[in-house]
């Protein structure tokens, strides 16, 4: 969210260059870059079915990313397609309104994925060291 305020400064035209260069170079990138995480997440929940805790925490962490998704491409995918169909000439009158729901929804994506991770480092800990044994994952 830090580009937020400086976007929200820009002029109409300006915003939807910027904003059409980064849909574009960042698109297929994060899907791919999403899909990795979403199939390591899974294959790490597999692998914790026997460490109770970890697992748990392992797998709130990958529902946390699939709700991102969803979220993604309910609320954003619209949006973003909105966007890419503008030109400078053609924005609408209210595209302040989309501007400002891509932030929001952005905001919200955030908030699900400091979510995510903080239940995938609290998986981590929690199976690194234990109160129950001394051990550490290097002596694992």
């Amino acid at each position: 969210m830090v580009e937020a305020g400086p976007k929200a400064q820009l002029p109409g035209p300006v915003f939807l260059e910027i904003q059409q260069i980064l849909l574009k170079n960042f698109g297929a990138v994060c899907g791919v870059i999403e899909a990795v995480t979403v199939i390591s997440l899974l294959i790490l929940v597999m692998l914790l079915r026997g460490r109770k805790k970890a697992f748990w925490l392992t797998l709130l962490s990958l529902v946390s990313l699939v709700v991102m998704i969803g979220v993604w491409a309910i609320f954003l995918k619209p949006i973003n397609a909105q966007v890419n169909s503008w030109t400078a000439i053609t924005m609408p009158g209210n595209w302040i309104d989309f501007r400002d729901q891509w932030q929001y929804y952005h905001l919200v994506l955030e908030v699900i994925s400091v979510f995510g991770y903080g239940m995938l480092i609290f998986s981590v800990l929690q199976d690194s060291v234990s109160p129950n044994n001394n051990k550490t994952i290097q002596n694992s």
